[in-house]
């Protein structure tokens, strides 16, 4: 066991933590000692007053205290290396918990000694939620790492919705799976209304009549498409964490095992019923969204050949439209040719002799003139057949060369 703890304080060093003292936040709830009333409190610590708070933590009534730590885009922890650790070392955390936290694990994870100072770890792609239970002073320290979105204030709510539970060793991983079990609810609300906004856009189902012959923009398919395969991968990490929640039940239920009248063991068996509905309805959506998903690509395709006979008809139109150009050209040419004739001064239409001694000159011009720029024309052409061909060439005999190595 030692040495896994070896292993995780060198695990641990690879994470990376903020240069500059950071801004803990800091929520307490203690129940009172007629249980009738609690004390709520919230604010922004500095990492240097965690241990004087940590010190009047052990508090005689039931309370339950959170050290909120968020971390940035790149997943580094903004307090420093030796602030976190001191703080894991002033809450009694068990340093195996260190490897989890370095490699940002999911999952319900137990840890330490089958003893009261034994560490949890619950993970989700929200936070990392770490605590020990002091049976001692009934009162319960946990550490929040913040991933993505904060769970408060929401996990907080439901805190003071049973304080008056405060004293169970067991409240926080039932906050934890009613947290997740209600975000879920409310996100799955969500991904529906999305589902229902492509279909109708999109004319899939029988509600949502769109004539077969509504053109789609290939740019607004796109977009439902990235979407629609957002939603499957959210669906797969609902999932994923409703896996979790189905671990942490039985593990209450086992801890309360010589007391099955305890009112939070009691509504695990609804809450384990509403995260199997959950989990069958999101694998409905999950399938839902596939067919949607194969739907857009037939819509895409059928877009894309449409633009693809757009684009071959304005090419066509554009075929046209040369041809009439070169037949005026062609018609004028005529015209162009004598009008220039005409206007030679070697060429005297008002006198006997119309064709004067000089006239050679402008054929002499004129025809190599015209050689010269169709040779060039050609040889331009030719060279770059030329250059093609000596690039095969030369690509086949390196494939030579390379077959001999």
């Amino acid at each position: 066991m030692d040495e896994l703890r070896e292993l995780a304080l060198q695990a641990f060093q690879q994470r990376t933590f903020s240069p500059v003292k950071g801004i803990v936040g800091y929520h307490f709830l203690q129940l009172s000692a007629d249980g009738h009333d609690y004390i709520l409190y919230e604010s922004l610590i500095s990492e240097d007053d965690l241990p004087n708070i940590l010190k009047h933590a052990n508090n005689i009534h039931p309370s339950i205290t959170f050290f909120q730590i968020r971390t940035d885009r790149a997943q580094s922890i903004q307090i420093t290396r030796a602030g976190f650790l001191h703080l894991a070392t002033l809450m009694g955390l068990d340093p195996q918990v260190l490897y989890l936290i370095a490699h940002d694990y999911d999952g319900y994870h137990h840890l330490g000694e089958a003893d009261n100072t034994a560490t949890d770890f619950l993970g989700t792609s929200r936070f990392s939620l770490i605590w020990n239970r002091r049976p001692q002073s009934q009162s319960t320290v946990a550490l929040v790492l913040v991933r993505r979105d904060s769970p408060f204030p929401e996990l907080l709510h439901l805190a003071n919705t049973y304080r008056n539970h405060l004293a169970n060793p067991h409240i926080l991983p039932f906050l934890a799976i009613v947290y997740i079990v209600r975000v879920f609810d409310r996100s799955v609300a969500q991904d529906l209304e999305k589902i229902h906004y492509v279909e109708a856009r999109t004319g899939y189902g029988p509600n949502n009549p769109v004539s077969p012959s509504t053109r789609f923009n290939i740019h607004d398919i796109s977009n439902w498409l990235k979407e629609i395969g957002a939603l499957q991968a959210y669906f797969a990490n609902k999932h994923r964490q409703l896996d979790i929640v189905r671990q942490i039940i039985p593990s209450i239920a086992q801890g309360n095992i010589q007391n099955h009248q305890d009112p939070l063991c009691m509504a695990l068996p609804t809450i384990e019923d509403i995260a199997r509905t959950l989990n069958g309805y999101i694998t409905y959506l999950e399938e839902r969204s596939k067919t949607l998903v194969s739907i857009l690509f037939a819509l895409l395709t059928h877009e894309d050949a449409a633009a693809s006979a757009d684009l071959a008809e304005a090419s066509k139109r554009d075929s046209s439209a040369m041809k009439a150009i070169t037949i005026l050209t062609m018609a004028f040419l005529p015209a162009t040719f004598f009008a220039t004739l005409f206007a030679l001064p070697t060429l005297q239409w008002n006198q006997d002799r119309i064709i004067q001694r000089r006239f050679w000159v402008y054929w002499a011009f004129t025809i190599p003139a015209t050689a010269m720029v169709f040779g060039l024309w050609g040889g331009m052409l030719k060279t770059r057949r030329v250059w093609r061909w000596l690039g095969q060439r030369w690509a086949q005999h390196q494939t030579r060369d390379e077959k001999r190595v």
